[in-house]
């Protein structure tokens, strides 16, 4: 997507295929940061983030809870040895990687 679609580009055909959704969320995606001001980029231009929000629509009243069985974190399989190291840094002890199984994704 990010390839082919430019902010310039008006018409997009889009056909019916089952991954066709994941191509209108990036788009989707890509305007929603441009829209609100935001700089779109990606770690090779900016490796070192700040803050990274995958989603803010957690039910927050057990949340105390669920840190006691430890907080998810949704890494990019290339990044991974970075994160653990960065993990055991801010005081992970023991930091367990569990790959996804019904995800589009790694």
């Amino acid at each position: 997507v990010d390839e082919y679609i430019s902010p310039i580009t008006k018409v997009v055909g889009i056909g019916s295929g089952s991954t066709v959704v994941y191509v209108i969320e990036r788009i989707l995606q890509r305007e929603l940061i441009v829209q609100n001001g935001l700089t779109l980029g990606d770690v090779d231009a900016y490796p070192e983030i700040d803050v990274t929000i995958d989603g803010a629509d957690e039910n927050s009243k057990v949340l105390g809870e669920k840190w006691i069985q430890g907080v998810p974190i949704e890494v990019i399989p290339f990044a991974y040895t970075r994160v653990i190291m960065a993990l055991k840094t801010l005081g992970c002890d023991n930091p367990v990687l569990r790959m996804a199984m019904a995800k589009a994704g790694p």
